[in-house]
């Protein structure tokens, strides 16, 4: 019975990627379909979000142009991390001590942007905290700790908005529809690279 489930349940995801990713869909139709509810029961959504979201090319409908756009959005973010997350206690070695230290007032100081990066993280992570307490998936430290990354690298790159109440709210539903997706990611063609991290990543 689990075997015959098992590949019921893989037939039915290879229909439905074929079904939502044709060669010649149009994301403008996908995106109506997905406003009109007609995701809700996908257990590949995560996919169809990520055309809608930029991350995906438009146009491109091959398991090896999903993989290459991933890993380019990787990089960056990881590049970003690198740029934004800083930490002087790091990077304290040869600097000038007259500048770079805890008391210092430039406003290009190491320390200073650390110490505004450190308010604006606590004011997220006070929200992060409140995030639906009821649901363990959102009380994982780890969960939280992806959330305060992405909330924070998001606001350094848009300092005029940074972060408002409500966007780790947002998040949550990216985060959870990626999470549900890959738990039951759909199966690849034989001689595929793995798509663990189309639903990860």
């Amino acid at each position: 019975v689990t075997a015959k489930g098992g590949r019921e349940g893989m037939e039915a995801k290879i229909r439905e990627v074929r079904e939502l990713f044709p060669p010649s869909q149009d994301v403008a139709k996908l995106h109506k379909r997905a406003m009109t509810g007609g995701l809700r029961n996908s257990t590949i959504r995560s996919l169809a979000w990520r055309f809608f979201l930029g991350v995906f090319p438009e146009g491109e409908y091959s398991l090896p142009a999903w993989v290459s756009a991933l890993e380019a959005q990787r990089d960056q973010y990881d590049a970003r991390c690198e740029e934004f997350l800083v930490d002087p206690y790091k990077q304290s070695d040869g600097a000038d001590p007259l500048v770079n230290n805890p008391l210092a007032q430039t406003e290009d100081s190491a320390w200073s942007k650390y110490f505004e990066l450190r308010q604006l993280q606590k004011d997220i992570q006070i929200d992060l905290e409140r995030l639906n307490p009821d649901d363990d998936f959102f009380r994982d430290a780890g969960v939280q700790g992806n959330m305060l990354r992405v909330l924070t690298v998001w606001a350094c790159l848009n300092p005029t908005i940074s972060y408002r109440q409500g966007m780790h709210e947002l998040l949550a539903h990216i985060l959870k529809v990626l999470h549900t997706d890959a738990s039951t990611p759909p199966p690849r063609p034989r001689g595929a690279p793995p798509t663990g991290h189309l639903f990860l990543s």
